[in-house]
């Protein structure tokens, strides 16, 4: 999936997520991170005329963050999120867990699981997904240090132990890593790139998560992996590549909870790339 964004339309987003936040009560921090991203993208043509490098990869986290409260406009539960969102550090590079990261991830895929036909919506403890064998719930998290992982997924387990059966998806953009431009021919590359660290990651935290697996708490774990690139020979200035990929323990677990974890993973299409 390949989702093309022109600088026009950033700023676009910026007047639209203004409203957005006016809608829902929101009040922004001039200081906030939320507040400066919108402020960036609403120079996002001037921005592109001076072809700032560092500059540019600030624009590009800040129209990711801006096109996922965009995109979840009409959801009746957007502003707890959004509020998240709005009054918590965004900044990449701080290693520390942030509820505002958590929040932007639950948006992005929220959306993801609406693109491919899943029936979900906004709500405790992240995503509720409405499958044929009842709701079925997803907590969100996002790791910018594998030092945070044990602690999210204890928290992420909990939350989801509490309401029923689920996972736990977590977001691993290590702050260094993220920050660091991906130069490519061809998106082919980031394929391989970006699948090989995210398996690489998976196989560090996997005695983390087999006993919670095992035992019944989780029927399995997601993984999202993004990397803002540029791609030489394409029609797009920079592009935030995202893979994802699903773990589970089939021949340690219950039937039932293979089954409900199937239902989810079953597409293969677990390819994103949105570029402008």
């Amino acid at each position: 999936m390949h989702v093309v964004t022109s600088y026009e339309n950033m700023e676009m987003l910026s007047r639209e997520v203004l409203k957005i936040c006016e809608k829902h009560s929101i009040r922004l921090s001039l200081n906030s991170d939320f507040n400066k991203m919108i402020t960036i993208c609403s120079m996002a043509t001037e921005i592109n005329k001076n072809k700032d490098s560092e500059v540019m990869l600030k624009l590009c986290h800040a129209k990711r963050v801006l096109s996922a409260v965009y995109d979840c406009n009409d959801e009746a539960d957007l502003r707890e999120p959004l509020q998240r969102i709005a009054g918590s550090v965004l900044d990449p590079s701080s290693p520390e867990p942030s509820r505002g990261k958590d929040a932007l991830f639950e948006l992005e895929f929220f959306q993801y699981l609406k693109a491919h036909g899943y029936k979900v919506r906004l709500g405790e403890p992240d995503i509720i997904l409405d499958a044929p064998f009842g709701e079925w719930y997803i907590a969100c998290k996002t790791i910018n240090s594998s030092a945070n992982f044990e602690k999210q997924l204890s928290s992420g387990c909990a939350q989801v132990v509490a309401r029923g059966n689920g996972c736990v998806a977590f977001n691993l953009e290590p702050g260094k890593e993220i920050q660091n431009l991906l130069v490519l021919n061809h998106p082919n590359e980031a394929v391989e790139i970006v699948s090989e660290a995210l398996r690489q990651e998976i196989e560090e935290f996997r005695r983390h998560i087999l006993k919670k697996i095992r035992d019944g708490r989780l029927d399995g774990i997601i993984y999202v992996k993004s990397r803002f690139t540029q791609f030489i020979n394409t029609n797009t200035d920079l592009d935030v590549y995202t893979t994802v990929m699903y773990s589970s323990d089939i021949a340690n677990q219950e039937i039932d909870a293979v089954r409900r974890f199937n239902y989810l993973s079953h597409f293969q299409d677990n390819v994103i790339n949105r570029g402008w």
